[in-house]
């Protein structure tokens, strides 16, 4: 588990790059957005992850 949660901090960063270069170049919008959707998709699947952690956690307890 802590592999895949390494490959997706891993996704997240690479894609906040690419959004903040696309934002500071004023890129076209759809551009910035498509990249703004993507990093929201990555976080998303990064909460999930962490709220699974916490209830296998707390099962465990």
């Amino acid at each position: 588990m802590a592999d895949m949660r390494e490959e997706l901090v891993q996704k997240i960063e690479r894609a906040r790059q690419q959004l903040n270069q696309n934002i500071d170049t004023k890129a076209a919008y759809d551009i910035i957005y498509h990249y703004s959707v993507e990093l929201d998709k990555l976080l998303n699947q990064y909460i999930g992850l962490e709220t699974e952690t916490e209830r296998g956690l707390e099962t465990a307890l």
